[in-house]
């Protein structure tokens, strides 16, 4: 027997895809523009790359412990709350330039380690709780929210403003607690 999508629970995982693509699409798509803007343009190339870097080894170690010894939510949650405390730490360094760069590039991979298993924890939590027909209903709403984060950053003119940080701070500091 097959289990029904409730509307409640779609609806709670859609809003769970939405803030976690919110949060990463806030900052990462204009990273370049903010940080060439704001004395920090040696960096850029190095902090690009922290996602590819949380994405090779952060999952390795966390889905083995999400998956044996606590609850995927938790995981997720506890990822959130922890990366959305380093991206507040990087927007208060961000304002001093080039002397923080370094520092502030090593807080990226920080939290792009804290990010990146979420990707997974997040699509196990929505098949867990949705027939596999029912994920794209879901899926959708974190497209949308990379979308939102875009069209938000750029409407209150922060494609090149360092408050892009707050911005990710604040949502991943949101989605943590949801």
């Amino acid at each position: 027997m097959e289990k029904a999508a409730q509307p409640a629970v779609l609806t709670r995982l859609s809003v769970m895809m939405f803030l976690q693509f919110f949060a990463w699409g806030s900052w990462f798509a204009t990273l370049a523009l903010a940080m060439g803007g704001n004395g920090l343009g040696d960096f850029i190339g190095r902090a690009y790359e922290s996602a590819p870097i949380g994405a090779i080894f952060a999952p390795l170690f966390l889905g083995l412990v999400a998956d044996r010894l606590f609850a995927s939510e938790r995981v997720m949650g506890v990822l959130m709350l922890l990366g959305g405390a380093i991206m507040a730490y990087i927007a208060i360094l961000a304002p001093q330039g080039a002397e923080k760069g370094g520092l502030i590039v090593s807080l990226m991979i920080a939290y792009m380690l804290c990010y990146m298993p979420t990707l997974g924890l997040g699509n196990t939590i929505t098949f867990t709780h949705l027939r596999q027909v029912d994920f794209p209903k879901a899926r959708v709403w974190g497209t949308i929210g990379w979308i939102a984060a875009g069209l938000c950053v750029g409407a209150v003119g922060w494609s090149s403003s360092l408050n892009i940080f707050w911005l990710g701070s604040i949502s991943s500091l949101l989605l943590g607690v949801y």
